[in-house]
């Protein structure tokens, strides 16, 4: 069971291109999953801004939604869909 729920986080994260750090288990089932997803930042330069690609960290419960790392505020446009 742990293998299958295992995949199901890898196969959906890596559908929408994000990367998987570690996944936490509890009596055989995936409680919770630590990634970083891909996001646009504006940053200032001496001609003025420019936009670089850059990563956040993000956390996933065991139902695929997505929370910022530090904070529990809801991150729904990086909701993984487990089947």
């Amino acid at each position: 069971m742990e293998n299958s729920n295992t995949e199901a986080f890898e196969k959906a994260a890596l559908d929408k291109g994000y990367n998987i750090l570690h996944i936490f288990y509890k009596e055989g089932k995936v409680t919770k999953v630590h990634g970083m997803v891909p996001t646009i930042s504006r940053i200032k330069s001496d001609t003025g801004h420019k936009y670089v690609n850059a990563a956040r960290k993000v956390r996933w419960n065991s139902d695929g939604k997505c929370y910022s790392f530090t904070h529990n505020f809801r991150l729904s446009n990086y909701d993984l869909i487990i089947n």
